[in-house]
């Protein structure tokens, strides 16, 4: 379904949509538009640096949506039962990052798939500077939304299909998490070998 729904929609104005869309207006992570992107690319319909800039473009316009509506309207929502019905269980968690990590809790909130839009509207509705916002966010998005669409490009039809499958049963973000901690398990062990390999050669000398 999702899959259909996107290739209805071509061209850089379907890909800047999607992605300044998604997490509002319909719950579709940001992460399918920008696959479907990488697609596109290798199609042969898209320019790279053209596609990079409206789909970053799309998700900056979304993420400054989401965070102008806590900041000029998050008191409001907050106060009524609109919170739980749009948030869910999020927003809890949301604040709690907030109040932990302040400002570069945003930039977390580039890499938790599902969540973004409700840390973004937590970190205007608790009175983030739209200036750190905003610098936290770019430094966020520099680091996910090219290598999702590189992604999108060299294995986009399975990731997409396999995306789709498992937002629609809900794991997409486990599986996510604990792609990041291997990775970081990964980095570590090579720390440590290199540092190893620097003590015996100094050592040695």
């Amino acid at each position: 379904m999702i899959r259909e729904f996107i290739e209805n929609i071509g061209g850089y104005p379907g890909i800047f949509l999607l992605c300044a869309l998604s997490g509002i207006a319909f719950p579709l992570p940001e992460d399918i538009s920008l696959l479907y992107a990488g697609i596109r690319l290798r199609e042969g319909a898209l320019s790279w640096p053209l596609t990079l800039f409206v789909a970053a473009s799309g998700v900056m316009v979304r993420d400054v949506v989401a965070y102008s509506i806590g900041r000029f309207f998050g008191d409001w929502i907050l106060g009524s039962s609109l919170s739980s019905r749009l948030f869910g269980k999020k927003l809890p968690r949301a604040r709690k990052m907030l109040e932990e990590r302040g400002s570069s809790a945003v930039f977390l909130g580039r890499f938790l798939i599902g969540v973004r839009a409700t840390v973004f509207f937590a970190a205007g509705a608790s009175g983030v500077s739209f200036k750190k916002f905003a610098l936290w966010n770019l430094i966020g998005m520099v680091l996910t939304v090219p290598p999702v669409v590189v992604l999108g490009f060299y294995f986009g039809t399975p990731l997409l299909d396999g995306a789709s499958w498992l937002i629609h049963k809900g794991r997409f973000v486990g599986l996510m998490i604990l792609a990041i901690f291997a990775a970081a398990i990964w980095l570590r062990v090579q720390q440590d070998t290199l540092r190893r390999e620097d003590e015996a050669k100094a050592s040695d000398a």
